[in-house]
């Protein structure tokens, strides 16, 4: 019976030491394992350079505004100011209750897609053909809604190379919208831009009426 006895613990013994020889080929090399960073120490990250000359960044923005001079200054050309806006905001306070005008109005803020169906994206597409050009006046109704837009055609009005293109697109985002539109020239009568104006508003009128 010892002699069994003796033969099983050697046995037991073989067994145990050949299971701990294969553990530890299995376990993983910790000395080869870099230490994880410490969560007390900041993380670096990589951050996109940006051109100092981008005045698309805010940063850029305030830098360039902090480092020069500005003032104000009329928003209203003195030409287009005397030929267009007085008579005409002189007109409608006196014939056209309620209704107000406004001048350098971006396009982008009384036009809109009304498509349906389309994404941000698409939008935002649509709105870079118009959204940064700008109409000279705008007259609202007493709701609040574009009821005529009207450009001066002054002495400095083709100082630019796609002035003609620029005022293509004008008529052609004004005309899709269904907004009136009139072009004032240089040698226009105020007589004859008061009539035109009249018309305009009273056909918006109009046509309110019945949509309502």
């Amino acid at each position: 019976m010892e002699v069994i006895l003796i033969i099983v613990l050697i046995v037991v013994a073989i067994l145990w030491q050949s299971s701990r020889t294969k553990s530890q080929r299995n376990r993983p090399n910790t000395s080869r394992i870099q230490p994880a960073q410490s969560n007390n120490k900041p993380v670096e990250t990589a951050q996109k350079k940006v051109h100092p000359n981008d005045m698309r960044v805010p940063e850029n923005q305030l830098r360039v505004i902090r480092e020069n001079e500005f003032g104000p200054r009329k928003p209203i050309n003195p030409e287009a100011f005397k030929k267009v806006y007085r008579p005409v905001e002189r007109y409608l306070q006196q014939n056209q209750p309620g209704f107000r005008m406004f001048a350098e109005v971006g396009m982008g803020g009384f036009i809109q897609t009304t498509q349906k169906g389309m994404s941000y994206r698409q939008r935002q597409f649509l709105y870079a053909a118009y959204g940064s050009k700008r109409i000279d006046f705008l007259v609202i109704d007493p709701l609040g809604r574009p009821a005529l837009a009207i450009e001066y055609q002054g002495t400095g009005h083709a100082m630019r190379d796609d002035t003609v293109e620029r005022d293509q697109v004008k008529r052609a985002i004004l005309f899709a919208a269904g907004i009136r539109h009139i072009e004032v020239h240089q040698m226009t009568e105020p007589a004859e831009l008061i009539a035109d104006v009249t018309t305009q508003i009273e056909g918006h009128k109009s046509k309110s009426k019945q949509s309502t």
